[in-house]
Order: structure tokens, then C-alpha cells, then sequence
């Protein structure tokens, strides 16, 4: 059986062995959970916005707006990067 080094942690991030398979595949899913969630999160906050009143309504929805954003450069990076 093998011991987990830093050796042996580089080749298999860097690699097309199935450990590499599996990072790939979880950073993809947890990217899609992840924006799906701040694109109902957005949905949530537009609608109390409508319902409540306040001065910091705009900067809500601009962080709501940021997460999408964080969401998909995520999805790009898990595809495309890592």
C-alpha cells in the first residue's frame, strides 16, 4: 500500500490517474450546487426586496449578483482549470 506524500499528491492532481477523476468531477458538481444555489438565493432576495423596504436593497441584491458571478467563474475553473 502506498504512503501519501507531497510526491505523490502532485501526480495525482497533475495527472489522468483516478484520483485526478474524482477532484475534477467533485470541484464540477459542487460549481454547478454552488450557482445554482446563489441563483435562487438571487430569486429570494428580488422578491423581499419587493416586500420590504430598505436602504440597503441595492446592496443586497449586488452581493446576491457577486455569488452568481463567484458561481460561474467557478464552473469555468473547474472545466477549463483544474
Amino acid at each position: 500500500m502506498d504512503n501519501i506524500n507531497i510526491d505523490n499528491i502532485g501526480s495525482l492532481i497533475s495527472g489522468t490517474s483516478l484520483g485526478f477523476f474524482f477532484i475534477k468531477s467533485f470541484s464540477i458538481v459542487f460549481s454547478l450546487l454552488f450557482t445554482t444555489y446563489a441563483v435562487v438565493l438571487y430569486k429570494q432576495v428580488q422578491e423581499i426586496s419587493k416586500a420590504v423596504q430598505n436602504d440597503r436593497n441595492k446592496f443586497i441584491i449586488l452581493i446576491s449578483l457577486l455569488q452568481i458571478f463567484i458561481g460561474i467563474f467557478l464552473l469555468f475553473f473547474s472545466i477549463l482549470l483544474v
